[in-house]
């Protein structure tokens, strides 16, 4: 896109160009713009946020079901580990508390994928003093003690994930992973978590809830009752294949 020149200097037209592309998912584009708008003014903490914030999600994305990174990937991580650091050197002196909570949850997630686990261990826990009552910042303080084998704090995090607000269908399989990826997997707690945190009716309507239904009577060999739930999710959604999956605990 040619800039017409009365907003070249206009940080921002080219800001809201920058997010245009970003919605039409044209990371590189976007990147581009963001850039032209952090060169009219270097100051704008936002400015650092979005650009790193679209170089981490452009970056998670080409990796998205592979492990490892390419040295490229490895170059963009460490550029958007550098903006967000920028970002979070102007907002420390303001009282914009959610914007640097935002910047140290992101941060937190560019170090951890860059194998820095302390230093994205320090970004969270700064963010958790600065805002308790984030869902997001409990949610990757929790994948982060995961990731660090501290399951006791994984557990901790995730309830108080799902107290505040996060989508329990989405942080149910990492809290409860951290009951059954266990040499001993602890089935009875597992199971306790689903009923305090689902009603028998809110059960009846997650599929996700009931796949590990399906898995903890299978580990305690009540295959029965396993079976019984395995019936009752392909009548309602088909052979879908995470049911499948969870089928495949009953052989």
């Amino acid at each position: 896109m040619k800039i017409k020149e009365q907003f070249q200097k206009d940080s921002k037209a080219l800001y809201s160009i920058g997010l245009l592309y970003v919605a039409k998912k044209d990371h590189v584009r976007a990147l581009d713009f963001f850039k032209k708008a952090i060169e009219v003014e270097p100051d704008k903490a936002e400015l650092f946020y979005q650009y790193g914030h679209t170089l981490l999600d452009a970056t998670l994305q080409q990796r998205k079901g592979r492990y490892g990174l390419k040295s490229s990937e490895l170059s963009q991580l460490k550029e958007a580990e550098a903006y967000f650091s920028k970002a979070i050197e102007f907002l420390e002196s303001t009282e914009r508390k959610s914007e640097l909570v935002d910047s140290l949850i992101n941060r937190s997630v560019a170090r951890a994928v860059l194998d820095n686990l302390e230093g994205a261990l320090k970004d969270i826990n700064k963010a958790a003093d600065i805002d308790k009552s984030s869902s997001a910042v409990y949610a990757n303080r929790g994948r982060l003690n995961r990731l660090n084998k501290e399951i006791g704090k994984a557990i901790t995090d995730f309830e108080r994930a799902i107290e505040l607000g996060s989508n329990k269908d989405e942080i149910l399989p990492l809290l409860l992973s951290c009951f059954l990826e266990q040499p001993n997997p602890k089935t009875k707690e597992a199971i306790a978590v689903i009923n305090k945190l689902y009603s028998e009716r809110q059960i009846k309507r997650s599929s996700i809830a009931r796949e590990f239904l399906v898995e903890c009577h299978a580990l305690e060999k009540n295959f029965q009752e396993a079976e019984a739930i395995i019936k009752e999710l392909y009548e309602q959604y088909g052979r879908r294949p995470r049911i499948i999956l969870a089928e495949a605990h009953l052989r």
